[in-house]
């Protein structure tokens, strides 16, 4: 229920808010895109699903220092049940039904070498999205298991409060962030994405260095999570930690992560992870995982095994895959996976479709 007294001020910060925008679009250019990701995915079962992904980016241009940046996800599937039951999470796109989440929205600061960028984030597109990592349908072929299956923070599709900045001179780069030690997808209530609690959600702080050069791509980094007192919540949003309530939070637990992606020959890329956290006690210790790569105008494949060692469990997942782009902003992509974990082990093959504008 909306406080009536404090109605006026709401409606002129709301008009301060458009009247900010506009002014931004009408002082230098913006940037609008949209893609829309539908996936059919099945199994050897008679079960299948629709998987159908909406995202939105916009950047409005302030003046040659100040960019404002939001993105939005939309999230649907006829089930929510995955083809087969999976740690690493064989679709990269896959989720809860969400009908419109926050992936980004707050402004940045550049100037020469260095960005400063300050509102609702993800270290998704911030520290793990190349051409390479988001051309696999695994999303552990991107942000590495000793992160996302540890920790409950600013990861696809949550995101939350924090500060990123990054410096760059030549083919290196150097990135570093704080967020808020939870990720959100709400709006409102014990869900919302603007929601900053360290005392509670304790904080996630992450850095990482890069160097490129010839197509070659090099990453290191390293992150730390902790501080908070913790919750009951605070399990049952995480799958993999299992600790008791008293011991939440009073630990900061670390890991770290490398990642390759060399050329060999032509367009022929060696792709290749190591993540370590050796600190979790209820969770992913260790993964490694390699792959080729091949792209040609407009066929690109690719093949990658990783395996991930749990607590109490494993996990190794393999997929081959291969995208051919029918135009600049339409590309249809088959991909099938054979996982083996300590539960079960089986197929799950899918075909997926883009289509960006």
């Amino acid at each position: 229920m909306i406080n009536r007294a404090s109605a006026p001020g709401m409606r002129m910060r709301l008009i301060s808010a458009l009247a900010a925008l506009c002014c931004g679009q009408a002082a230098g250019a913006h940037d609008f895109g949209l893609t829309y990701t539908s996936e059919l995915q099945a199994g050897l079962s008679d079960r299948a699903r629709w998987v159908n992904l909406l995202q939105t980016d916009l950047t409005v241009r302030l003046n040659d220092n100040w960019h404002v940046l939001a993105g939005t996800v939309s999230l649907c599937s006829t089930d929510e049940k995955p083809i087969i039951n999976d740690l690493l999470t064989y679709s990269n796109i896959d989720g809860e039904n969400i009908t419109l989440a926050l992936s980004r929205a707050g402004i940045r600061y550049s100037l020469r070498n260095w960005e400063i960028f300050a509102g609702v984030g993800n270290i998704n597109d911030a520290f793990f999205v190349t051409p390479v990592t988001s051309f696999f349908t695994n999303s552990s072929c991107g942000l590495v298991p000793a992160v996302a299956c540890n920790f409950a923070i600013a990861n696809y599709p949550d995101a939350s409060l924090g500060i990123e900045g990054q410096y760059t001179t030549g083919p290196l780069t150097a990135n570093a962030a704080v967020y808020n030690g939870k990720g959100y997808h709400g709006f409102a209530g014990r869900d919302c994405v603007f929601r900053f609690c360290p005392a509670s959600d304790g904080i996630f702080s992450i850095g990482a260095v890069n160097f490129q050069s010839n197509d070659n791509n090099y990453n290191m980094g390293f992150c730390l999570s902790g501080l908070g007192s913790g919750s009951e919540d605070d399990r049952d949003q995480n799958l993999f930690r299992e600790a008791e309530k008293a011991d939440l939070g009073k630990t900061i637990e670390a890991a770290f992560w490398a990642y390759i992606e060399q050329r060999l020959i032509c367009d022929m890329f060696l792709v290749a992870h190591l993540s370590e956290c050796p600190t979790v006690r209820s969770g992913c210790r260790h993964s490694a995982g390699a792959g080729l790569y091949y792209r040609s105008g407009r066929h690109e494949a690719g093949v990658y095994s990783q395996y991930a060692a749990f607590t109490d469990s494993y996990e190794c997942a393999n997929e081959l895959t291969y995208k051919y782009s029918i135009t600049g902003n339409i590309s249809l992509q088959p991909a099938l996976h054979y996982i083996r974990n300590k539960e079960k082990q089986g197929f799950a093959a899918l075909i997926r479709a883009v289509i960006s504008l």
